[in-house]
């Protein structure tokens, strides 16, 4: 070292010694950060370079940022600068063509003005710059850079030397990746691990599948969407972007998205697929998303496709479960709730269909069977019908049960079959107490029907049964108040005493005799309303119904009460009776009552459109 510093070349061996520390620290540390800052550290220490230091070179940005130095020179603020512009050093010229930039005369050189004042002003005479052959972790080039006080550049012995300290660094880049990456994988797989005991532990305990699509949810920063084998959205997940779409916005469109997703890759042989590159969906127009679906297949039946994107401006964690992992959590969920249904439909049916008509022999065995599905018959509950119309065939049934289950298993024991022309759903009223919760958990079963089968839904609500007893003639309830809901055109979530004096009328409107008594009161009023196109039983019915008012009637009517005296003298003409007589007004009132039963139950709806004007009844 003596004779370097006398102002001849550095001995051969020495250099060599250099290195051989140099290659001992990169081997001994995975550290990327500390092995980089003992890279430089070993070349100022052990050499007549003064200044090392590694950049990241930033191509799009036009900045090379320092990450590891040593400054034997000077130790200012301005020796600490951090980031450069390229437009300034040799940093570029040297990644753009791979080899070392080697600057003699530092402080004159006009080519690149940052160096040249840096230079000057810290004193160095000389520098190279190198690249490496590794990249940083987000890909980008990295180089070497060294300066001296002393002019080396002339020593043949220095280029070879730095090239190799360049070439140690770039091992020290690579061994750190390799080690990074290795405990990243372990850290994901152990998270995925985790992920699937959770996963198991939730199914083991009877959680609802919406809570365990929570909880895989959870383990992920990738938003994730589960569609069954009709490809009906059973899970929304979160946004991926929440600033374009809020909760409410996402629900309404992520059965859209992943929809297209599916079909915007190709599935492998193992029916997953994980894009290198992003992926245009139109619901993120102006940005790409990055994808990775699995569909989960039992034999030849899809049971469902789960999809996980992301937007490129969302997360950036890299170490998501392996999409093996997630599979297995979201086919061990549908895979419960396959086993689950079809125990439903096959026990239930034997359940339900002596509990509803009241033909059970001993009620032990009725409360031990319903047990096993895990119905608590020994407690209130609520009994429900659900029925469409059009009739629904066997098939559309089968679908609509299997996509209704995330809705009916937010209430813990429920349970839903097929049962007389619809579906029976028995909901204990410990998890939906009597309310607003019930309610609307109702209002979203219906609207999610109509959905799916494209037509009118109605449901029927009666109860809390307490005996089993009672459960028959709840059921009658439950038909009967969709019966009228469908003749009346009043379709909703319905009661019985929604329709007060109508379920009797309805009882009544069957009989043989009832179309001679309608005849009989209002018959010529209907012919004279068909063949003139007017509507003198509306008025005769909505002026009774007002109690003789003139003004009132005319106010609802929105006639003058002219017009609407010389209506009545004409009805009154063509009944041959007084609108002012109680007896008259009463049977006014039933024959329409009844006529307009007999027209409803004439008049079904052959197509399954929703009509624009649906009123439904609370």
């Amino acid at each position: 070292m003596d004779s370097w510093k006398a102002g001849a070349g550095p001995d051969s061996v020495e250099l060599l010694r250099s290195l051989r520390r140099v290659a001992a620290i990169v081997n001994s540390d995975l550290k990327l950060d500390s092995v980089l800052q003992t890279v430089v550290d070993a070349v100022c220490d052990l050499t007549l370079w003064q200044i090392c230091w590694i950049d990241v070179v930033d191509v799009a940005a036009n900045q090379a940022e320092v990450v590891a130095r040593r400054d034997k020179l000077e130790y200012s603020a301005a020796g600490r600068q951090v980031r450069w512009l390229l437009d300034g050093i040799p940093a570029l010229d040297a990644v753009t063509s791979g080899e070392p930039v080697v600057i003699a005369d530092a402080q004159h050189q006009q080519r690149y003005a940052a160096y040249a004042t840096d230079a000057r002003h810290r004193g160095y005479v000389c520098g190279v710059v190198l690249p490496l052959s590794a990249q940083d972790v987000d890909g980008r080039p990295m180089v070497l850079c060294v300066q001296s006080d002393h002019q080396l550049t002339d020593d043949p012995h220095q280029l070879p030397f730095l090239r190799t300290v360049a070439e140690l660094a770039s091992l020290a880049v690579r061994n750190a990746r390799q080690a990074a990456a290795a405990q990243a994988a372990m850290t994901t797989m152990a998270r995925g691990q985790a992920m699937q005991a959770s996963v198991l532990d939730a199914l083991i305990r009877g959680q609802s599948s919406a809570l365990v699509y929570d909880l895989v949810q959870s383990m992920t920063s990738e938003s994730m969407t589960i569609l069954d084998g009709d490809e009906r959205v059973v899970y929304g997940g979160s946004s991926p972007d929440p600033g374009r779409y809020d909760t409410a916005a996402w629900a309404a469109i992520a059965g859209d998205v992943a929809r297209a997703a599916v079909k915007a890759v190709a599935l492998d042989e193992y029916e997953q697929a994980v894009p290198q590159s992003p992926v245009r969906i139109d619901a993120f127009d102006d940005q790409d998303v990055r994808i990775r679906i699995t569909r989960i297949v039992d034999g030849t039946q899809a049971l469902g496709t789960a999809v996980f994107l992301r937007t490129l401006t969302g997360s950036a964690e890299t170490n998501h479960p392996p999409l093996s992992q997630l599979r297995s959590a979201v086919a061990a969920v549908l895979m419960r709730d396959l086993i689950r249904h079809q125990t439903e439909q096959d026990l239930g049916v034997g359940i339900i269909d002596p509990l509803l008509s009241g033909k059970w022999t001993r009620r032990e065995d009725l409360l031990v069977r319903a047990s096993s599905l895990g119905l608590p018959l020994e407690q209130p509950m609520h009994l429900i019908a659900v029925r469409a119309q059009p009739a629904p065939t066997a098939s559309e049934w089968e679908s609509l049960v299997r996509s209704l289950r995330v809705i009916v298993g937010q209430w813990q024991g429920a349970l839903m079959v097929r049962a007389g022309a619809g579906l029976a759903v028995l909901v204990p009223a410990e998890s939906a107490p009597e309310g607003q919760r019930l309610t609307q958990g109702l209002h979203t079963l219906r609207a999610r029907a109509q959905q799916i089968l494209g037509r009118q839904v109605t449901i029927g609500r009666a109860g809390p049964c307490v005996e089993l007893e009672q459960y028959p003639r709840a059921w009658r309830e439950c038909e009967l108040a969709v019966e009228l809901a469908e003749k009346l055109q009043q379709f909703g979530v319905v009661r019985l005493d929604d329709f007060g004096a109508y379920r009797f009328l309805l009882a009544a409107s069957a009989a043989e005799d009832v179309d001679d008594f309608i005849n009989k009161v209002i018959g010529k009023l209907l012919a004279y309303d068909r063949e003139h196109r007017t509507q003198l039983l509306d008025t005769a019915e909505r002026f009774v119904s007002c109690g003789g008012k003139y003004q009132e009637t005319s106010v609802k009517l929105h006639v003058h009460v002219s017009t609407l005296r010389y209506r009545l003298d004409r009805v009154t003409e063509l009944l041959g009776r007084d609108l002012n007589d109680e007896e008259t007004r009463f049977e006014l009132i039933l024959a329409t009552r009844l006529h307009r039963l007999r027209s409803a139950a004439l008049s079904t709806p052959a197509t399954g459109t929703l009509p624009p004007d649906e009123r439904p009844a609370s």
